[in-house]
């Protein structure tokens, strides 16, 4: 290693590090409407067409307010996987999806108005 490499060393390694945050959690502990989330799980059953479109991860979330409310929050290797597993999903009754940046959202558990009100309340939240 040559003497200019090694005094760059410690600089480089201190960038590096500096620069790597943990992302932020993209759902917020809560919404317009009095809607609180109560609970973030990781989720375990993910659907085959969305794990073959590349999801990372899924988590289950439980927001109360108006009603009680389930999020299936599937985060995809990038925006475009999580637009076409939108356009993929087959359309069920009590369920509301929605997609934002690289996260597929499936909302159940209320009403279809309440469903509606909280989804739209959660996507324009989503950081």
């Amino acid at each position: 290693m040559t003497r200019r490499l090694r005094s760059l060393l410690p600089a480089l390694l201190l960038a590096v590090f500096a620069c790597s945050r943990p992302a932020a959690d993209p759902f917020p502990e809560s919404l317009p409407g009095g809607w609180k989330r109560i609970s973030a799980e990781p989720e375990t059953e993910i659907p085959e067409p969305v794990r073959a479109l590349g999801c990372k991860q899924a988590r289950r979330l439980e927001y109360e307010g108006a009603g009680r409310v389930f999020a299936v929050a599937y985060q995809m290797t990038s925006g475009a996987g999580a637009f076409e597993a939108l356009q993929k999903w087959r359309s069920e009754p009590g369920a509301v999806p929605f997609y934002k940046n690289e996260y597929f959202v499936v909302v159940r558990g209320a009403p279809n108005s309440t469903l509606m009100e909280f989804a739209g309340a959660l996507e324009r939240a989503m950081k």
